[in-house]
């Protein structure tokens, strides 16, 4: 993959390279307006690099769909990340890199290494997201706090981003998420009848579902120990 991303570079600066000198030429023989030949050619090279960025952008996500599988129905957080980091090393889009950078907070967080979680997470920039991924990159990183046990900076996130995340949280490709954080919320507040009550239903909404199953577990520890 990255062979090939980088054959496309270097045709397209060979390409840039040869639009412009023949731009140069034509503009020489034909009498036209060389400032105006370049603009154009310039803008031409840009769309084509544009196209070029474009397309790999599209195969490397739907390559990175792909292995989705292996961390939420194999539950192998290991091989997700190794997998994961060799097929996006050396990419330098800053959307693509945000998304993967999630995805790797999340599969450290199925290893319950949180402080490695947030560190990916700390890379990402969300003013660079859109829509329903602000709410996922929020959702996630309040999870990660609380789940770490730093349940004030979770709560503040809670209350800041609320927007975002229960716009993810009501889509149908939300999962658990929203449930789980309103448990966390209840516990936070010590409504220990009301957290049971809403891990009760969660459970039985998402207990059969393999990214689900440590979250539930993990609440269901801590209420017990409340």
């Amino acid at each position: 993959m990255k062979r090939k991303i980088l054959i496309s570079r270097i045709a397209y600066w060979l390409l840039a390279l040869v639009l412009g000198l023949s731009a140069g030429t034509a503009s020489s023989a034909r009498g036209w307006n060389l400032p105006l030949t370049i603009a154009g050619v310039a803008v031409l090279i840009a769309l084509i690099g544009m196209a070029i960025n474009y397309y790999w952008a599209k195969v490397l996500t739907k390559k990175i769909d792909k292995l989705t599988p292996i961390l939420n129905a194999q539950n192998d957080p290991d091989r997700f990340i190794e997998k994961l980091t060799d097929l996006t090393a050396g990419i330098k889009w800053p959307a693509l890199n945000d998304v993967t950078n999630i995805d790797l907070a999340v599969a450290y967080a199925r290893k319950e290494d949180y402080d490695t979680a947030l560190y990916y997470m700390d890379k990402v920039d969300p003013k660079r997201m859109k829509g329903l991924n602000q709410g996922i990159y929020w959702g996630d990183l309040t999870l990660f706090h609380y789940e770490k046990g730093d349940a004030e900076t979770a709560e503040a996130l809670l209350k800041d981003q609320r927007s975002e995340i229960n716009a993810y949280g009501g889509s149908p490709n939300a999962g658990p998420l929203r449930d789980i954080l309103r448990v966390y919320h209840a516990l936070y507040t010590g409504n220990k009848a009301d957290a049971s009550r809403l891990l009760a239903r969660a459970e039985a909404d998402w207990g059969d579902r393999v990214e689900a199953q440590q979250d539930l577990r993990i609440l269901r520890e801590r209420l017990i120990s409340m």
